[in-house]
């Protein structure tokens, strides 16, 4: 809301201004701008008689032809060079297609000379003395050429502001746009990385399954040889026990020979102790 009442305040001081400019330009000799066959006449002194009150602006159309005893307005082009409101007294036509006119004070007036009449005029109240302001030369100097010259900066330092926001708004988008290519790059590398993992896991996986094929056939020949080892130990200890067998055959074969050598010492050392005795009786 605020932005646009300060473009509608920008835009209605612009016309006003350009509308001061065009009515300077439009000045003629008697300090008066003309518009074509209108003219505005600020009405700045009691001196022009009439029903417009001082400080009003009044819009005369020069085809607006006065009769007599209506009240005109006239450049006074041999006395002051202003313009002047006065009633007609007199009008005459020429073959020539030329009016003079007769105001009261006799002034004669050519057609040419006539500014229109004040019956038809437009009256606008206390315009005549904001324009005459606006149309001298330090109104015009201060409160449009300065204001113009302010405004025409402030425009400036505003477009200069939004160059260089919008500078910075391109960097920024240039960086978020390299802050997404990085990362574009990022994730292709994280996603080359994750591939690589897993041609590395497949890769292990393969080796660990080709280690397994490798190892069975050693399981099977280590199985053969476990199995084949007690077969070997029987075989051994088969052959330990016949040489033990052998030996435990003739310990048994030696064993009754002690007995009867045993016996044969006990009936020698029977028979001796008989002898002895026998011998001690004897001597007894």
């Amino acid at each position: 809301m605020k932005k646009f009442i300060s473009n509608l305040f920008i835009i209605l001081y612009a016309v006003i201004a350009i509308f001061v400019t065009v009515c300077l330009l439009s000045l003629n000799d008697y300090q008066v701008t003309e518009f074509g066959n209108y003219s505005l006449i600020i009405i700045d002194s009691n001196d022009i008689k009439g029903d417009f009150k001082k400080g009003s602006l009044v819009i005369v159309d020069k085809d607006n032809k006065p009769e007599i005893g209506d009240k005109a307005f006239f450049y006074d082009v041999l006395g002051n060079k202003e313009i002047t409101l006065a009633e007609v007294k007199n009008k005459q036509e020429y073959r020539n297609s030329e009016t003079t006119y007769t105001f009261e004070g006799d002034y004669l007036v050519s057609g040419n000379s006539l500014a229109g009449s004040a019956k038809d005029a437009v009256e606008i109240p206390h315009a005549g003395t904001i324009l005459s302001i606006l149309e001298s030369k330090w109104g015009y100097l201060f409160l449009v050429v300065l204001i113009s010259l302010l405004a025409f900066l402030y425009e400036i330092t505003r477009a200069v502001e939004d160059i260089r926001e919008s500078r910075k708004l391109d960097k920024e988008e240039e960086n978020i746009k390299k802050e997404e290519v990085i990362e574009e790059d990022n994730t292709e590398e994280v996603q080359k990385e994750e591939v690589i993992e897993e041609d590395n896991i497949e890769d292990s996986q393969n080796e660990i399954i080709e280690e397994k094929a490798s190892v069975e056939p050693k399981k099977k020949t280590s199985k053969k040889k476990t199995e084949e080892e007690p077969k070997k130990e029987t075989s051994k200890k088969k052959t330990e026990e016949e040489p033990k067998k052998e030996t435990s055959k003739k310990k048994t074969e030696v064993e009754p020979k002690k007995k009867t050598s045993s016996k044969n010492a006990n009936v020698e050392t029977k028979k001796d102790n008989k002898i002895t005795k026998g011998k001690k009786d004897n001597e007894v």
